[in-house]
């Protein structure tokens, strides 16, 4: 869980919620499987094919570092690496076709570098799901003084709060 307990509860103004841990595990698979990838930084061992490019793919984002790269078993000394999970030859070579890129890396987010709208799209999520524990499903009002009161109703459409980190998604 990227995201800690007691930003949820400042967020929420709500403390000591036996369940908030499972609110913001639930909002951070949800972001993740919307992403197309684990957010919170681990190490990774792949192998994908080249497909006659000077760069491939590899399975999580945001690329830290990069321990080793071979082609077919052979070391490749000089590459570079973006924030998007790609990972190019330093010289414009290009990795053959069906050739084996076998990659060690590091890829993902501590809660010191998580995008400020990841974060907040998971804290949103989390805390509509929190709103609606006990079936409440999310019914909230406001007083505007002499001008009455508005009654709001949250509802489980994600794809709102989603649609905001679309940037970081795996295309």
């Amino acid at each position: 869980m990227i995201v800690p307990v007691a930003t949820f509860e400042n967020y929420t103004g709500v403390f000591g919620d036996p369940l908030a841990e499972s609110y913001l595990t639930a909002a951070q698979e949800k972001v993740e499987k919307y992403l197309g990838y684990n957010l919170e930084a681990a190490d990774y061992e792949t192998t994908t094919k080249g497909h006659g490019r000077d760069y491939v793919r590899l399975a999580a984002a945001p690329i830290n570092s990069v321990e080793s790269v071979t082609v077919g078993g052979v070391a490749l000394e000089s590459y570079r690496f973006d924030t998007k999970g790609y990972l190019y030859t330093s010289d414009g070579s290009v990795f053959a076709d069906e050739s084996a890129v076998s990659v060690s890396y590091n890829a993902g987010y501590t809660a010191e570098n998580l995008p400020n709208l990841i974060m907040t799209t998971i804290l949103q999520i989390a805390a509509l799901r929190q709103i609606e524990s006990g079936q409440n499903i999310g019914v909230s009002s406001k007083t505007f003084g002499d001008a009455g009161t508005r009654v709001f109703l949250s509802t489980r459409k994600y794809t709102d709060f989603l649609i905001n980190i679309s940037s970081y998604k795996f295309v």
